[in-house]
């Protein structure tokens, strides 16, 4: 919009010319413009069109806030409202429905594309991510082609003989326009506006007031007034109301910063200063560059946009909504006034309008003005504050003059979600203070929850913690039979990804995988998105595959922003029956937990139902999108036999190099970071093996007594008698059995039966093919090391995986929820010792179970 620029690279594949946002040929505004009117108008305030329109936009805003009050309402630019924002907006050009969730998969892409899109004359922000840019611009066009159908569809007739040129269509040309709006001047301005209103009602920063005090001419102003208090000391609107308050919202915090335009325009790539200013004609008759050269980094023609001009002026029009002259001598204090001042108002662009100029056809006002008033109007009549609690951080809430008016997102919780127990707590690490007496004030909820009657169903854990400690007699939950459907196979459920969330993970995995293979490493797209430490080893190309990038991407990105779970997250039961449930070859696992382990919440929650999953939903949406084909369609490299790379050389790991040791280079991956309330990533480490027994390069055999009969082969271990050397052995842990599962090309096969003797100590392994190694052997350390990595693989794969967590948790956690009432006693105790099974059960499916996840990319076995 003039205060800064944007580069032309996105545009660039929509079938426009220019390569512009919100910048047309004026051939190509006359012949848009009346179908913007017609989109974006209201009618006649007594007009069927207008009944229509309010209807629509309050019914939106009234199932907006009903389901927000369940959920909480996160007031902030990457906010609830932003996504609602594009659902209202879609519905208004498009006649069509689309869910909230849709919107906030549309408010990442959006704000993805903004990040990028900005730049300056100087360092355009393309530069420092050049490997993200051909992807987001397929994506790009890809979203205009599937407009213009609709836009065929509705505004044709209105279309119809007229010239875009040297646009592909005027249908394109509209698509490519409505795109702008919901990007930008609707979907941004509407976001701003709502959020700096709601705000408002609710800021408690001081001081109060406006920092100019009646002083309308303030040079160089303090940096203190870049964060000054709630401007609206009142903090309150009466009924009838609403539209003067969303009015000064609007003149206040004017959302858009200027319309600027050039005295000297300027020069097009290729072309001179007089060659350019030729293509500039009265009568509507001006011509854009000509496309013509080639820019190799960008793969599109040589544009010029925004160097070489003169005379860049921009009209300020925050400046001039404040000005006294047109609203009075306290036009910088925010106050609600009569509605009769707004006609000075220039935030719409009001004063760019003409009749007599083509018809009204080269107007540049704001042609959504009447729906913007609407919308904002009807949200602050149908917003109740009552409904809100005041949020615990609300003294945190400062205010600017500038284009983002508040300082601070912060999250809304309703009445009923605090009576509940359900109240969003303020940020951990920002605000540790009130998260504490946030999470205290939870806890007496629940407490005093326990025994009440009518509040049964919000029982948990803590309410076993309550009754110990006498503050609560009843620990009874009343009964609730679910209902669901039959089993769904694991390769559909991964294709209940909504195809837009896939779409957008395709173009940033595919980004991520482009940069990995161009520059060898993605360290610079880690960095970016707060994905990798400064100084943490860098993933080289001769290390890791693409796979292995997105796995380490994705899990430290989801791992990041979860938090430990502590004893009072375990709820207690309130509902039996049946339940969904997924299934792979003959595993069938329950998709739902109907004691709400990890229940998904606010946006996955929305996710979810947009692919038709029930309440308690165990899996987060982005991770089943992120397991999908995308993930697994990566091609599978071992290179063993490759000397040139995959090398702990390469990783600079041993003897005089910066690592030690294999296991340092893993945990140099994982030490530099934290889970979301600062907890060390990876678990503190409380047997230190190598400590213990690794002696001079050498693994002592101390290391296979503790492993076998104290550790995690202790389950595996069995008599036995058998001579060997004059020495009686007593004890074997067989793993002969699993030599005859094939491994793929390099690996070596499993096996070993590791014998020990009556003290405990290892003394012989029999190899798969019957070879007796002895610990006198030069093979000794070699048949330890594989009869180790045999066990770990097996009791991870077999014992661990299969058996207790398919086998045992699943059936356990699955039968009891299905048959016992929530009061049965055994359902009681299995409800804490079945905690989080099938929610842990499901996800495995997915990361561990499939084909070419995880787990049959680490472990060797060929059919795996």
């Amino acid at each position: 919009l003039g205060t800064g620029f944007l580069s032309p690279y996105l545009w660039s594949s929509r079938g426009i010319d220019p390569f512009a946002a919100l910048g047309v040929e004026p051939n190509q505004h006359a012949a848009v413009r009346p179908a913007l009117e017609k989109m974006w108008g209201t009618g006649g305030k007594n007009s069927a069109e207008y009944r229509r329109t309010e209807d629509m936009v309050r019914a939106s805003i009234q199932e907006f806030l009903a389901d927000r009050r369940k959920n909480g309402l996160k007031v902030d630019m990457l906010g609830d409202v932003m996504a609602w924002a594009h659902q209202v907006l879609y519905k208004k050009a498009f006649k069509r429905d689309i869910t909230l969730m849709e919107g906030k998969v549309f408010m990442v892409f959006q704000l993805l594309y903004l990040g990028l899109a900005l730049q300056s004359d100087t360092e355009p922000v393309l530069a420092k991510v050049p490997f993200l840019l051909p992807t987001l611009r397929q994506q790009v066009a890809r979203i205009v082609r599937s407009y213009e159908p609709i836009v065929q569809e509705m505004y044709a007739d209105d279309l119809d003989g007229l010239d875009c040129s040297p646009s592909t269509s005027c249908v394109t040309q509209l698509a490519s326009a409505i795109l702008d709006a919901f990007l930008l001047a609707g979907g941004v301005s509407l976001t701003v506006s709502i959020n700096a209103g709601i705000a408002l009602l609710y800021s408690t920063a001081e001081p109060m007031g406006t920092p100019y005090s009646g002083n309308e001419e303030v040079e160089n102003p303090p940096d203190s007034w870049l964060a000054w208090g709630n401007p609206f000391p009142d903090m309150a609107y009466e009924h009838g109301q609403e539209l003067q308050f969303y009015w000064e919202v609007l003149r206040y915090f004017a959302p858009v910063g200027s319309v600027a335009s050039w005295t000297k325009p300027v020069t097009c790539a290729g072309l001179s200063e007089d060659q350019t200013k030729a293509l500039l004609k009265d009568g509507g008759a001006s011509q854009p560059c000509p496309l013509e050269g080639y820019n190799l980094p960008q793969d599109i023609p040589r544009v010029n946009q925004y160097t070489g001009g003169a005379g860049h002026i921009f009209p300020v029009l925050p400046v001039a909504m404040r000005d006294p002259a047109k609203f009075g001598p306290d036009a910088n204090s925010f106050r609600i006034r009569e509605l009769e001042v707004y006609k000075w108002s220039v935030g719409f662009g009001e004063m760019a309008e003409s009749s007599k100029v083509a018809n009204g056809k080269m107007n540049r006002s704001c042609p959504g003005k009447s729906f913007t008033l609407m919308v904002g109007s009807l949200f602050f009549e149908e917003f109740n504050k009552q409904d809100w609690a005041a949020p615990r951080d609300s003294m945190n809430i400062t205010f600017s003059q500038g284009s983002k008016p508040f300082h601070m997102g912060f999250t809304l919780s309703s009445q009923a979600m605090v009576a509940e127990c359900k109240e969003i707590c303020p940020s951990a690490l920002k605000f540790p203070e009130l998260h504490q007496a946030c999470t205290a004030a939870k806890q007496r909820c629940h407490c005093d929850s326990c025994g009440a009657e009518k509040n049964r169903l919000l029982g948990s854990w803590s309410c076993v913690q309550c009754a110990l400690s006498g503050r609560t007699r009843e620990l009874v939950a009343s009964p609730k039979p679910w209902g669901g459907e039959g089993p769904r196979p694991a390769f559909a459920e991964l294709a209940r990804c909504p195809a837009l969330l896939a779409e957008l993970l395709n173009v940033a995995g595919g980004a991520a995988v482009q940069a990995y293979q161009e520059s060898g490493t993605p360290t610079a797209l880690l960095e970016l998105l707060n994905a990798k430490a400064k100084g943490s080893p860098v993933l080289w190309k001769n290390l890791v595959d693409p796979f292995a990038v997105l796995f380490y991407f994705s899990l430290k990105m989801t791992i990041s922003a979860k938090s430990a779970s502590h004893s009072d997250s375990i709820a207690a039961p309130s509902l039996y029956g049946s339940f969904e449930t997924m299934t792979y070859g003959d595993l069938t696992v329950p998709v739902v937990d109907l004691d709400g382990y990890e229940a998904t919440k606010l946006f996955d929650s929305e996710l979810m139902e947009l692919m038709g999953s029930p309440p308690n939903h165990v899996k987060s949406v982005l991770q089943v999108c992120l397991a999908g084909p995308f993930m697994m369609g990566q091609e599978k490299h071992d290179w063993l036999e490759d000397h040139a790379r995959n090398t702990w050389a390469q990783a600079s790991v041993g003897l005089g190099r910066t690592l030690l040791r294999k296991k340092d280079w893993i945990m140099s991956l994982w030490a530099p970071y934290t889970l979301a309330d600062d907890v060390a990533m990876w678990p503190k480490t409380e047997v230190d093996f190598a400590q213990l027994f690794l002696k001079a390069d050498l693994w002592d055999d101390g290391l296979e007594q503790a492993i076998a009969f104290s550790s995690i082969g202790t389950h595996r271990l069995e008599t036995t008698k058998r001579d060997f050397g004059g020495e009686q052995l007593h004890f074997v842990v067989s793993l002969n059995a699993f030599a005859s599962l094939e491994v793929r090309p390099g690996f070596g096969r499993y096996g070993g039966d590791m014998y020990f003797s009556e003290a405990g100590m290892p003394v012989l392994v029999v190899t798969p093919d019957g070879t007796e190694v002895s610990h006198a052997s030069k093979d000794w350390q070699y048949w330890k090391f594989v009869w180790r990595s045999s066990l770990v693989s097996i009791v991870t794969l077999q014992d661990h995986l299969h058996m207790a967590h398919y086998k045992v948790a699943n059936v356990l956690a699955a039968s009891s929820r299905r048959e016992l009432q929530p009061d049965h006693p055994a359902r009681r105790v299995l409800t804490v010792f079945t905690w989080g099974s099938i929610g842990i059960n499901y996800k495995s499916m997915f990361a561990l179970s499939l084909k070419d996840s995880a787990l049959s990319r680490t472990m060797p076995v060929k059919a795996f």
